[in-house]
């Protein structure tokens, strides 16, 4: 029989979680423009590994030296502040901020910044673009298509990279220069390279595949809406969750191209590893052919715990479920891990390598 505290922590995760409010007055004094993103709240991570879509790490195009890992968006009263946690070692990060008329949808109009890349659905009006070194530009894009470069005292703007690959971008943007014509912020994060090349990642991913060619043009076809002023009444409004208020459009959509869709259900949203259990989980797809899955659970951080297989050859439809569809609470170095919230992540190519489209649940373990 579970221990009582292993039961209220069950009840606790099965019961309907509350969107903690963290726009407020004034954020200056907690979130400081500094390349350090501790200083951000969980709700104010509008996309990440646990957030529906998921963005994944490790799912770029370009490899895991490449690749956005999640976003955040919050504001106050002065300021639209966001961020952009990513793997950048030789990549550039690009953030793209539509907010109202005008705005590039082709980004060889960017000028200096140009790269090809195409917005569809979306128009960005500013554009943040940090290089390797640690230089950030940032440029607006006005009604008639001109680009203005705008100083560091008009939009403060940090980057910080760890030996690791790891960097950090963040901009503080003043809602006098980018005020949400429909009361919404639209926000994009992609990882590009040098002047005049494509995508390897984004956040959020498109509906198809990005091209593994850096030369190659990329298609971003979804982006966040951030309802920054749900009310439009020229106001942000205060007091709210930004994670809540963001929507991905268009919504649902896959990266498959072949028209592959995979599901991923578990037999239970609990267990006690202590206790010996595991949980099994099934893999569904509504096609048939070989693919080949990759499974890795994260914590609900995003930082990857343990893979349980990778490029796994699978012949769909699956004639029953596989004995590698299990995870006993252990990480890679075998041991158990701490009590909370996992994300059991499945991705699929048509070839060894590729990374094609994928599936998220979540499970919590109780100690």
């Amino acid at each position: 029989m579970k221990s009582r505290p292993a039961l209220l922590a069950l009840l606790v995760f099965l019961a309907p979680a509350a969107s903690p409010a963290t726009t407020d007055d004034d954020l200056s004094r907690r979130v400081a423009i500094d390349g350090r993103l501790d200083d951000y709240a969980p709700d104010e991570w509008i996309l990440d590994a646990t957030t529906a879509p998921a963005e994944l790490p490790n799912d770029s195009r370009w490899g895991g030296d490449a690749d956005v890992r999640r976003v955040a968006a919050t504001w106050d009263n002065d300021r639209l502040y966001l961020a952009v946690d990513a793997a950048a070692r030789d990549a550039t990060v690009m953030l793209l901020v539509a907010y109202g008329a005008g705005g590039v949808r082709r980004l060889e109009a960017a000028g200096p910044l140009r790269r090809a890349i195409t917005c569809e659905g979306f128009a960005p009006n500013l554009l943040v673009v940090a290089a390797p070194g640690g230089r950030v530009d940032v440029a607006r894009v006005d009604a008639g298509g001109a680009l203005q470069t705008l100083s560091e005292g008009e939009i403060p703007r940090a980057w910080k990279a760890s030996p690791t690959g790891a960097v950090a971008l963040e901009v503080a943007i003043p809602w006098t220069l980018a005020p949400p014509a429909d009361g919404r912020v639209r926000v994009l994060a992609v990882i590009t390279g040098d002047t005049g090349s494509g995508a390897g990642d984004a956040a959020p991913d498109p509906t198809a595949l990005l091209p593994a060619n850096p030369a190659a043009r990329a298609t971003l076809d979804r982006h966040a809406a951030v309802a920054a002023d749900a009310d439009a009444d020229g106001s942000p409004d205060l007091g709210v969750s930004p994670r809540a208020a963001t929507t991905v459009l268009p919504p649902g959509g896959s990266r498959a191209r072949t028209g592959v869709s995979l599901g991923l259900r578990l037999e239970r949203r609990a267990f006690a590893p202590d206790l010996g259990e595991e949980v099994h989980f099934e893999i569904d797809a509504d096609a048939d052919g070989r693919v080949y899955v990759t499974c890795t659970v994260y914590s609900v951080s995003g930082r990857p715990v343990r893979t349980l297989y990778e490029d796994d050859a699978r012949d769909l439809p699956a004639p029953a479920p596989s004995s590698l569809d299990v995870w006993n609470g252990r990480d890679r170095a075998g041991a158990i891990v701490p009590g909370g919230v996992y994300v059991v992540n499945v991705t699929w190519g048509e070839a060894r390598g590729e990374r094609s489209g994928s599936a998220n649940a979540s499970v919590a373990v109780v100690r």
